[in-house]
């Protein structure tokens, strides 16, 4: 029965000390803008130290030499205080994203969905433009006999058996500067890669990486169709490069919330004090062996 009291008493411990380092693992996640290894070495110290800690305080509590004993067990009981304590700045970051989580999520899907619609919004762009340029040279073929410097300067050296030909082949012409046909499996893979995040959680250790990955990605997709489109062809009526209006960035809005640590809320100290103390528990319940100054055995009632 004693050894199942110790049992109970060390489970419990380490499943309190494995969720909260769990949550100030994420802070820290979040913290890092989605960095994985630093938050894994600190949350894999923290548990490591405070096991070796208590394990120190229940050898100390069960050692003869009590006057030794006793003030190594006070400090050994400070410093789990203080590890907690510490680790309450992540811990409370996480907080606040669990709390912001619904809109977070809600803004991640709102982006993906509008980062989806970004390449058909650019086809519909390109068709319009190329119609607009095909109209232009239209009338310049019109005008010919009115303005023959304008048809020779545009229409006279395309290739093409007639107007019509050379009109065709100008317009694909610019439908493939502004659309190139390499595109095509950029616009399937980042497709892909947009599916794959639309089920995003605050959660995953993965999400604060995801969420920077976006923000990257779609500015650069938009910055990549601006850029191909600021291109003007010879005969355009200057037009105007590509914007995507529909789309409305939150998500790096969000993200710089949780870079930076701040203090810790009351809840998130009271409960870091309550873990604590359920860290604790396996030395509250080691016996203090003081009859048997022979014997260093650890005893649990």
């Amino acid at each position: 029965m004693q050894k199942t009291t110790f049992n109970y008493a060390f489970v419990i411990s380490i499943m309190v000390l494995l969720v909260f380092a769990y949550f100030a693992f994420m802070g820290m996640v979040y913290w890092r803008d989605g960095e994985i290894l630093t938050p894994i070495l600190l949350s894999a110290a923290l548990v490591i130290l405070v096991v070796i800690i208590v394990f120190i305080m229940c050898r100390s509590k069960a050692t003869r030499f009590v006057k030794k004993g006793v003030p190594l067990e006070i400090f050994s009981a400070l410093i789990v205080l203080a590890v907690f304590l510490l680790a309450s700045y992540p811990f409370t970051n996480f907080i606040r994203v669990i709390e912001d989580a619904s809109k977070i999520e809600e803004s991640v899907s709102n982006v993906i969905n509008a980062a989806e619609k970004i390449d058909q919004e650019y086809a519909d762009y390109v068709d319009n433009r190329v119609d607009a340029y095909k109209d232009a040279l239209f009338i310049i073929s019109k005008s010919k006999e009115i303005s023959p410097s304008e048809y020779e300067k545009y229409l006279e050296h395309a290739g093409g058996i007639n107007d019509e030909a050379k009109i065709a082949s100008l317009s694909k012409s610019l439908h493939r500067r502004l659309l190139p046909d390499s595109a095509k499996n950029i616009i399937e893979n980042r497709n892909e890669f947009l599916r794959q995040l639309k089920n995003i959680s605050v959660w995953n250790p993965l999400t604060p990486k995801n969420i920077k990955t976006v923000n990257e990605q779609v500015e650069y997709w938009q910055g990549n169709y601006k850029e191909l489109s600021s291109e003007v062809y010879d005969g355009e009526d200057n037009p105007k490069p590509f914007e995507y209006q529909q789309f409305k960035n939150k998500l790096e809005e969000w993200s710089t919330n949780y870079l930076t640590l701040r203090t810790p809320s009351v809840l998130s100290i009271i409960i870091s004090v309550i873990c604590a103390l359920l860290m604790l528990l396996p030395y509250f319940i080691t016996t203090r062996d003081i009859a048997h100054r022979g014997n260093n055995k650890i005893e649990y009632s």
